[in-house]
């Protein structure tokens, strides 16, 4: 069929047949090719492409009605649910560039976002609309829909809903034209809004297609949030270009993911390292047996002794196909990963996709002998298939964009045969939880809490095969409370950023020039000098995101 609304033929790049040139064409494709096939499932709902076609038709005229035009910019700070998927397609059609909204932000993260962002516009669940109001008190918002339930601040969103009255013109939507936006950690500073193109997530959902011998219909579920890149620019585009179904639930539960395999009777699924991690500490069960036969796509950590020996011990259990990727939010995944028809090599997290140019680089940016370990810088080989560079922060995306490559801060080598084997992080940011998370943001939080000297940020080994944040501060109270700090911060920051370990220290180690801190020095001060929230006790309560209190559990991982 032909490339509407530019009449070209379909296309092939790379030797892969391309159907569409932007998201919104994208599933408009699958719409007209299936109309009756079950493309969406939430929990125990199930929706044809026709039935999801006429739901993002309702939010699309209610987005017109309300002069909400392409380029302009909408937030939504929702859980997983067919309504959040259809406000991000909607947009998407429209041209209107929406941001999910991460839900573990609490007041001072997200207002930060949507004060980044610059939106008019917020979408929100009604179980976090104490959050949001809080938010909304440091940046104001003009128009505000409530989605399940009610608040006064805010219209009700089956109110606010236009009722169906045909698609209606939608207008023209380019391959280079902004998607979304999505805040991640980034290399270096606070968080960062990642410009996603319109091409870029229908490229990705091609190369995931390489990984393995995919066969027709099959059956795609995960607990990713849609607020980060991989579910709504990897997996969902992936399973659009090729007729899968895309099943969704809202959060991540270990005692019940197997249960949501079978009761999809999934086919593929994604894993990462720290739901790895927390699946392998439930009781063993004849259920687990339904995993043999499921694809698990994730990023299962490289070269790190922890995540390999998770790993390992999820094939001993489960005896599953796994993949293991590198990516990042700013490539739009998939940079480089395992193929099933590839020899495997342990730790490593295969070879790069021609989609890319990828070397590890050393300081001055040239490339590095096989072998040794040097940051991964990356370039595209196709037009609009990465980040278009971060939101409101042109100075910050030259710097990391320098030379005409990316700048991933990921330390990483490549072995003689052209295997990607990563080794680990920067001191600038980490990942705890499968979340990326900016140094420089907790830090700025904790110097506002009162008595506090300097502080640095730095990561501290987990068991969950990723990091856990420690805080190393300098205070002029002699009395001071680490459990008063940590309480201060479960109320103004995310919490899976709030530091685990706080150390409370005379003076920070500096050079002597520029008398920088010197953080790999903290990093070698033993860890049972810090407090840890665990032995007092309040981490548990005190850590889940609100998305993962409700089932009791929590942990997401892996580089991606």
């Amino acid at each position: 069929m032909p490339l509407e609304p530019y009449g070209r033929k379909v296309a092939e790049l790379l030797g892969e047949h391309v159907v569409a040139d932007s998201f919104a064409m994208l599933f408009r494709h699958r719409v007209e090719t299936s109309p009756d096939s079950v493309g969406f499932r939430f929990e125990n709902e199930s929706f044809t492409n026709a039935e999801m076609a006429r739901f993002v038709d309702r939010i699309r005229i209610s987005l017109q009605r309300d002069g909400i035009v392409a380029g302009e910019r909408v937030a939504a700070y929702m859980h997983n649910s067919p309504a959040l998927l259809a406000i991000f397609i909607a947009c998407a059609m429209e041209g209107i560039v929406i941001s999910p909204i991460n839900v573990a932000l609490r007041r001072s993260d997200l207002a930060y976002a949507l004060r980044d962002l610059g939106t008019k516009t917020v979408f929100f669940d009604a179980e976090l609309a104490e959050t949001f109001a809080a938010a909304r008190q440091d940046y104001a918002v003009e128009r505000a829909i409530v989605y399940g339930g009610s608040s006064g601040q805010a219209v009700a969103f089956d109110a606010w809903l236009m009722p169906y009255s045909g698609p209606g013109p939608a207008p023209v939507v380019r391959p280079a034209d902004p998607l979304c936006i999505i805040y991640s950690g980034g290399t270096t500073g606070l968080p960062k809004g990642i410009v996603m193109p319109q091409f870029a997530p229908v490229g990705a959902g091609i190369r995931y297609n390489t990984i393995a011998d995919f066969s027709d219909r099959e059956t795609y579920f995960t607990t990713l949030q849609l607020s980060h890149s991989f579910a709504p620019l990897i997996a969902l585009p992936f399973c659009l270009t090729y007729g899968h179904t895309f099943c969704f639930w809202k959060w991540w539960s270990a005692s019940r993911f197997v249960d949501m395999v079978a009761h999809y009777d999934a086919t593929i699924t994604d894993c990462f390292i720290g739901m790895i991690a927390t699946l392998l500490q439930t009781p063993p069960r004849d259920i687990d047996s339904r995993l043999r036969n499921v694809r698990v796509v994730a990023g299962f950590g490289g070269k790190d002794d922890v995540a390999m020996r998770l790993r390992r011990a999820y094939h001993e259990r489960f005896g599953s196909k796994t993949f293991d990727l590198y990516g990042f939010t700013e490539s739009n995944g998939l940079v480089a990963f395992e193929r099933e028809s590839d020899a495997r090599k342990d730790g490593s997290c295969g070879t790069a996709s021609p989609w890319f140019d990828v070397v590890v680089a050393g300081p001055d940016d040239m490339p590095l002998p096989n072998g040794e370990v040097g940051e991964v810088l990356v370039r595209p080989l196709i037009p609009n298939t990465i980040g278009l560079g971060y939101h409101n922060k042109a100075e910050v995306t030259t710097k990391t964009w320098r030379n005409l490559w990316i700048h991933t801060g990921d330390l990483a080598y490549f072995d003689d045969d052209g295997y990607l084997f990563y080794v680990g992080r920067g001191n600038h940011f980490l990942r705890r939880r499968g979340e990326l998370i900016a140094a420089a943001e907790i830090e700025n939080v904790i110097m506002s809490y009162p008595d506090v000297v300097e502080v640095a940020v730095i990561a501290a080994p987990s068991e969950f095969g990723e990091d856990e944040v420690r805080a190393c501060i300098v205070t002029r109270n002699k009395a001071f409370d680490p459990k008063a700090l940590y309480a201060y911060l479960g109320d103004q920051i995310a919490a899976f950023k709030v530091p685990r370990y706080i150390d409370v220290m005379d003076q920070l180690p500096r050079t002597g020039a520029k008398r920088e801190i010197e953080k790999f020095r903290l990093q070698q001060r033993p860890l049972d000098l810090s407090w840890d929230a665990t032995r007092a006790g309040v981490l548990r309560a005190a850590s889940k995101p609100p998305s993962q209190q409700a089932s009791q559990e929590a942990g997401m991982g892996g580089k991606q």
